[in-house]
């Protein structure tokens, strides 16, 4: 995994779920005020992870997640740590896209 830019999350009760439900999502943005070449690197390749975990505990309530989540349990309001913490999430687009103003 050293070599993957955005590591994927991986949910904590996922090995013992089944059937196996991987979620793809399309890219991350960087945001203007993040740009510093010392600090995207890091911060890029922890930063699925670290959405994920910043929807599952609620500090996180991103439409695109709860519509994604909707269409696996059919209910567009279920708990976000009950379902991600069963799912492995990861980027389609191994590169940062554009920048987000």
């Amino acid at each position: 995994m050293e070599n993957v830019y955005f590591k994927p999350f991986v949910g904590k009760n996922y090995e013992n779920t089944n059937p196996k439900i991987m979620m793809l999502g399309e890219s991350h943005y960087l945001r203007e005020e993040n740009q510093t070449p010392e600090s995207t690197d890091n911060w890029a390749r922890g930063m699925t992870i670290s959405l994920m975990n910043d929807t599952i505990n609620g500090e996180q309530n991103l439409k695109t997640f709860n519509n994604a989540k909707a269409v696996v349990t059919g209910d567009y309001h279920s708990n976000n740590a009950e379902f991600w913490n069963n799912v492995i999430f990861t980027i389609i687009c191994k590169v940062l896209s554009a920048i987000q103003l």
